[in-house]
Order: structure tokens, then sequence, then C-alpha cells
């Protein structure tokens, strides 16, 4: 893994940022997920050889689907990719325990990708995130693999599930943790993280500085809605 993105670090410093723009699939592992830790590195051999089989299998048609879908210059089915992931945790829950099967997702399941993402900035703890996890990972991959679309019956049920996820990680994480939480998933408030992160300012700045992000974007907002303004003025003024 380390070399692959130090040979795509090159390759954008040689031809380029766009330079993989045809290239949307990504390379099949080189080698299996890491097996390590209290639960999975004490798999016993036979168990792991058998993963590793499986993980090859489900990885190999992965690759392919993408690739079938790059050739045809079509966008992958959510669904579809829902489906793959379904069947691939099917597989392991063959194969796995469930306290197995929980760490194996924990590490490599696209929900706890995505979680890892989503909770950036927010520190969680390990039992955080165990438990978001949990509140997560059954309605994630209900809504993907049999909710999408905009069918009124199945955007109420979406937005039921989606409203139990959220009221579930409410009362795990409590009332002192979950406004954070709320927080960490709004694009101003993670812009300044970043803002401070680059400024190498101290953690408590955050909040302020999202609070003047806030207050910009009400301004912007106000500004392009102002019936009073002609184009030209609204520009002006969101440049001032």
């Amino acid at each position: 893994q380390e070399l692959e993105k130090e040979r795509r670090v090159l390759l954008t410093e040689l031809l380029g940022p766009n330079w993989d723009a045809d290239s949307l699939v990504p390379p099949l592992p080189v080698a299996g997920r890491s097996l390590d830790g209290p639960i999975l590195g004490a798999l016993e051999s036979g168990v792991k050889a058998e993963l590793r089989q499986m993980e090859t299998k489900h990885d190999e048609q992965l690759h392919d689907y993408l690739e079938s879908r790059q050739k045809a210059k079509t966008e992958p089915d959510p669904a579809e990719l829902a489906r793959l992931r379904q069947a691939m945790r099917d597989d392991l829950a063959k194969i796995l325990t469930p306290p197995q099967l929980e760490e194996y997702q924990l590490r490599y399941s696209n929900t706890a990708d995505n979680l890892r993402k989503d909770l950036r900035g927010f520190g969680a703890t390990p039992d955080e995130f165990r438990a978001i996890f949990r509140a997560r990972d059954q309605i994630d991959a209900e809504i993907a693999l049999h909710l999408s679309g905009d069918d009124p019956g199945v955007a109420r049920r979406r937005k039921e599930l989606e409203d139990v996820r959220e009221e579930t990680l409410k009362q795990t994480l409590g009332p002192e943790r979950y406004p954070l939480y709320q927080f960490t998933q709004n694009p101003l408030f993670r812009q300044a993280q970043l803002s401070a992160e680059k400024a190498g300012a101290p953690p408590e700045l955050v909040l302020p500085l999202f609070e003047v992000n806030q207050a910009s974007a009400r301004e912007q907002e106000r500004i392009r809605n102002a019936p009073d303004l002609s184009p030209a003025q609204q520009a002006a003024a969101l440049f001032e």
C-alpha cells in the first residue's frame, strides 16, 4: 500500500493531477487484510486460509464489476455495490463467529470506512467508535440495499430508519458528546477544523472559527436572495 501511494505521488508530479481520470477502478489488493490483534490474530490457520480465499473471490468480483461499468462509461449502481458487500458479509458469517465478524467489519467494512471519515475531528474513543458503528451498521446496509430512489414510500421508510439511527446515536453518546458529533457532521465545522490545523491554532479556536463560517454563510445566502440587488451587485457584495 505504501509503494502504491509513492507510485501515485510520483505519477502526479510527472503527469499532473488528472493523470488517472480514466482509471477509476481500484487495483486488486496485493496482500490480504491484516488479521492481527486479540480477536483476528487468534484465528486458527485454517480459518485464516479460508478467509483469504473468500477475500480474493470478493475482491475480484468487485474489481470486475467496477471495470465493466467503467468500460460501459456508466456509474456504478449503489444498490449493486451494496449487494456485493452484503454477499461478502454473508460469506464472512459462515466462517467467523459474531465477535470475529464484528471485529472484521469494524476494520474493513464500507460502513467503518465512512464512519472514520465522518468522525474526523470528533476524537471518538474505541468504545464510542464501536457503539456508533453498531448504531449505524445494519441501518446503513438496509438503506443501501433496499431504500434507494425517490419513491415516496421508500423515501418515507428511509427517513424513518435515519431517524432511528440518529436517536440511537444521541442516546449512545449522551448529552455532552452528541452535540460535538453533530458539529463534526457540518461542512463548515470541518472547514474550521482544517483552517485551525493548517494555522497551528489550538483546538479551542475551532468553535469560534465555525461560528464565523456560519455567519459568513448566512450573509452570503442573504446576498444571493436579495431581490433589490442585480447579479452584478450581488457578485460585488459577495467579494467585498
